[in-house]
């Protein structure tokens, strides 16, 4: 017990420097806390009753990833191998099913399938709660657990009980993983008269390049207006976001800030050179699988009235999270929730989302077969109806 007793005392030390700095605490608090926590990791080692379960290295870690799991669904503990995970992704290309995840009603729900990746292809759709991976139910698992469960080997299979939104009967899915190359603009096409479309799925690193570059085509086959459709996509990085505002909004003009308790946390975004396409008519297509850095854009754009907002409420992700490297530069990490979005009006986009100037919604009917229609656009005769995507248009010609 002596290492155990050992590393408490270190981390009541570090805990108590910590604990001085908030007001109300007391290091006698913190030196409490910790010799509960000290004391209950011995008496799980000394009875429980799978010894080969109890090494201390591994109840630490459980305890790490519970604390943080409790505080919201968005921080979490990470291994290594989740921290090099986190690297690939931002990067556009992994292995995986290819669907984003997310916590609605306490329950793991799909937040979006990623066109053209085996779960969109198994006809996994948004808003679907996941009831059980592999056989293992979800009841009580954290977004942390449940994407570890989801993770797996390229080429290796994995079964989902889905339960789709205003569905009684769940359904059994199953879905090879493998290697996820996404490209973030999709259908980017002149719809008519001048009236072109564009489809974000994602904002990564390539994401402003290649939307850059297909305004650029755009603009050669006679646009004279956008409908940037952010429908079903969960965010990326912050910068791809605050990157993509620039090329509509004018210099100075704030984006976005965070608060946080730690300074080093409050940062303020705004454009920083004159926009791309400042006088582009434009509109934005949202909905409630809209999320994190799509309603940084969404925010953005409304506020300083460059944009018109037709849609759904979108999902209402606006915290910030940043990694935290503990121990070895190549050792653990904790994704830890810093602070929280807020708008040039000094809207909170955390909990509330962002409301459309023009409120259209969609059946589930409506989106299955968008979905199938994007799996085989051969199969139809005509594009499904797309309400939102109607509105979209009534609302650009207005503008040109």
């Amino acid at each position: 017990m002596l290492g155990v007793v050992l590393a408490a005392n270190l981390m009541v030390a570090a805990w108590v420097g910590y604990r001085n700095q908030i007001p109300g605490s007391s290091a006698r608090e913190a030196r409490d806390g910790m010799a509960l926590y000290s004391e209950a990791i011995e008496k799980v080692q000394d009875h429980y009753v799978d010894k080969e379960r109890v090494g201390y290295h591994e109840l630490v870690e459980s305890s790490l990833e519970g604390m943080l799991e409790e505080l919201d669904p968005y921080s979490r503990y990470m291994t290594p191998d989740d921290h090099e995970q986190t690297r690939v992704e931002s990067r556009g290309e992994f292995g995986g099913l290819g669907i984003h995840v997310g916590m609605r009603d306490e329950r793991i729900t799909v937040i979006n399938p990623i066109e053209g990746t085996p779960a969109f292809e198994a006809g996994v759709l948004p808003g679907d709660q996941i009831l059980e991976i592999d056989g293992t139910s979800t009841e009580r698992l954290g977004i942390s657990e449940a994407v570890d469960l989801l993770r797996g080997e390229v080429d290796s299979g994995t079964t989902l009980n889905l339960l789709s939104e205003g569905e009684d009967q769940s359904r059994d899915v199953t879905i090879l993983r493998r290697i996820i190359k996404l490209p973030t603009v999709r259908d980017a096409r002149i719809l008519t008269n001048g009236i072109a479309y564009a489809r974000l799925t994602q904002f990564s690193d390539p994401s402003v390049r290649d939307l850059a570059t297909a305004l650029d085509a755009l603009k050669e086959e006679g646009m004279e207006g956008l409908i940037l459709d952010l429908r079903g996509n969960p965010g990326g990085l912050l910068d791809a976001a605050v990157d993509l505002c620039k090329l509509f909004l004018g210099q100075g003009e704030l984006i976005v800030y965070t608060k946080g308790r730690d300074p080093a946390d409050a940062t303020t975004h705004s454009a920083g050179q004159e926009a791309a396409w400042p006088e582009l008519p434009l509109v934005v297509l949202i909905n409630d699988q809209s999320a994190s850095a799509s309603e940084i854009v969404a925010g953005a754009l409304q506020d300083h009235v460059r944009a018109r907002l037709v849609g759904e409420r979108t999902f209402g992700k606006g915290s910030v999270q940043r990694i935290i490297p503990v121990g070895e530069a190549d050792g653990p990490a904790l994704r830890l929730t810093v602070a929280k979005y807020h708008t040039y009006s000094d809207r909170v986009i955390h909990g509330e989302g962002i409301a459309p100037d023009v409120k259209v919604e969609m059946t589930l009917d409506h989106w299955k077969q968008i979905f199938k229609f994007r799996t085989d656009p051969n199969s139809f005769d005509a594009p499904p109806s797309d309400p939102q995507l109607e509105a979209a248009i009534t609302e650009l010609r207005k503008q040109i």
